[in-house]
């Protein structure tokens, strides 16, 4: 999204986040199953692993592996699995602290990138006003 200028990014924001306050406090009201289902850490992960297994299709995958480590250690993959099943993921610590490494540079790129297309004013498909 293109910014004319900060406060008009800072009222969007703030626009965002009072729909957002006022979904959570009307789902935690009038739908409590919906509203624990939300907030349930292992819904988060679920949903953050269907998230990003479309991912490498438009070329990203590092999002993937990030998930997929949160998923098998911590004991996550028990609880996702309910126990019983064997994570079929074997990573040792050098490639996990590699991935992390590489997911902490890609996310400091991506925030420079959108202040850099923020400040020449250039969507994100290359379009200009």
């Amino acid at each position: 999204m293109r910014w004319r200028n900060h406060n008009e990014r800072e009222m969007e924001l703030f626009r965002r986040r009072t729909f957002h306050y006022h979904y959570v406090g009307l789902t935690e009201r009038y739908h409590v199953h919906h509203a624990k289902a939300l907030v349930d850490p292992m819904g988060v992960l679920c949903r953050w692993l269907f998230h990003k297994a479309r991912d490498p299709w438009e070329g990203k995958s590092v999002g993937l592996k990030m998930a997929l480590v949160k998923a098998m250690t911590l004991g996550n993959w028990e609880q996702l699995t309910g126990g019983g099943v064997p994570c079929p993921i074997a990573l040792d610590a050098d490639k996990v602290c590699e991935m992390v490494e590489l997911d902490k540079k890609l996310r400091q790129a991506d925030e420079m990138m959108e202040k850099l297309r923020d400040m020449i004013r250039v969507g994100l498909d290359g379009w200009v006003p």
